[in-house]
This record gives C-alpha cells, structure tokens and sequence, in this order.
C-alpha cells in the first residue's frame, strides 16, 4: 500500500509540476487524461531519445520506492 499511496503522491506533484510551468495553465488536464487513457501509446509519440530519458527517470524513481 505504500508504493502505491507514494505513486499518486509523486503524480500529483508531477501534474502540479505541469501546471505551473506550463505557459498554457490547462495543458495539465491534457496530460493527465492522455496518463489515464489506456489508447494512448509513448511508443508513437516520443522519440527514441525521450523514451530511454523517460525510462531512466522511472527506473530511478522505481529505486526510491523501494
């Protein structure tokens, strides 16, 4: 039960992340439901680049739930 009360800690403060820095204040709501829709795929939409920085930044934060 802690991992998952730390995940949705870590994705609210990911989506406020979002909001903040966001120069278009709604841009949140956009990634949060593309993060919920289970049709959406990273494969097609992030570069090979983007995806192994994506999935180097999972795995450390994987490492600090542990």
């Amino acid at each position: 039960m802690e991992i998952r009360k730390n995940f949705i800690a870590n994705l609210l403060e990911l989506l406020v992340d979002i909001h903040t820095r966001s120069d278009e204040p709604m841009k949140v709501l956009e990634v949060g439901n593309l993060i919920f829709d289970p049709k959406f795929c990273l494969y097609k939409v992030l570069t090979k680049d983007k995806l192994q920085k994506l999935f180097i930044l999972i795995s450390k934060s994987g490492a600090a739930l542990l």
